[in-house]
């Protein structure tokens, strides 16, 4: 029995591990951890220049897959960088040691391609046409008050949209020949507004050409209509001084900074009669 018990001790001694903790190679360690910054690097790098591309041939083709083929490429010109000029070759180890590389890469270029494909840099946002509006300034005072005669929905952005009479104007507020026809339009981009030209013709043949320009603080005075928390410059005016019997037609070209441009048309309600 006491030899039985001896043997089991013994057993249990000998079934005993002894950990020993392996020696740190800390000069491999960073060998292997500089291949990896050198690598996430190369491919974060290489991003940029394909995610501009991508972000290029999607406003070109109207579609993101010319890009996502463009990226593949960008993939493979990374690891042909890293083997050919740093000789690390990322499919010779773990497939990990390439995967982990290359998301950082699929992650960088489609940051790079969304801020690439939006403004300031690409933009095709057409001007707005928030509101337009028409004040008049009666021939018999002429330097006498000017009054709001028409005016569009402040919140539609409808280049078709007609414009609706001032309720409120006096009854002995009228067009006749000899008043003064003031026009403005609230327009705005994002890459800002290039020019805004007034094209305005009456009932009989004959067209005046007019760029329009920011309203003035001067010119907000007299008209004594400012909306509230807008500035001047989101606003273009142009004066029509002693205009002539008939109906009076316009058009406003507005052209953004990035070349697209709007186009507002009078339409036969929106037109301003001259008695």
């Amino acid at each position: 029995m006491a030899k039985k018990v001896k043997r089991d001790g013994e057993r249990k001694e000998e079934k005993k591990a002894v950990f020993e903790a392996p020696e740190f190679d800390e000069r491999s360690y960073l060998i292997e951890e500089m291949r990896k910054i050198k690598a996430f690097m190369v491919f974060l790098v290489v991003s940029a220049p394909f995610g501009v591309a991508a972000a290029y041939l999607g406003h070109l083709t109207g579609s993101g897959w010319p890009g996502l083929g463009v990226a593949m490429v960008g993939i493979f010109l990374g690891h042909l960088v890293l083997k050919t000029f740093l000789g690390i070759d990322l499919l010779a180890d773990k497939k990990r040691d390439f995967l982990m590389p290359a998301g950082t890469y699929v992650v960088s270029w489609l940051v790079f391609a969304i801020i690439f494909s939006n403004p300031p840099f690409f933009d095709e946002t057409t001007p707005s046409v928030a509101d337009v509006r028409i004040y008049v300034q009666n021939a018999s005072d002429p330097h006498g008050d000017w009054w709001l005669l028409k005016a569009m929905d402040m919140n539609s952005d409808d280049p078709d949209a007609q414009l609706a009479t001032n309720p409120d104007l006096p009854e002995n507020i009228t067009v006749t020949e000899g008043s003064n026809v003031r026009i403005l339009v609230r327009t705005g981009a994002p890459r800002g507004i290039e020019s805004v030209r007034l094209t305005w013709w009456l009932t009989s043949p004959g067209l005046v050409y007019d760029d329009m320009h920011p309203v003035t603080d001067a010119e907000w005075k007299e008209l004594r209509d400012r909306p509230p928390g807008l500035a001047g410059d989101h606003y273009y005016v142009t004066t029509l001084d002693g205009v002539s019997k008939g109906n009076i037609y316009f058009k406003i070209v507005i052209a953004a900074g990035n070349g697209a441009t709007r186009t507002f048309v009078t339409q036969h309600a929106d037109t301003v009669s001259v008695a």
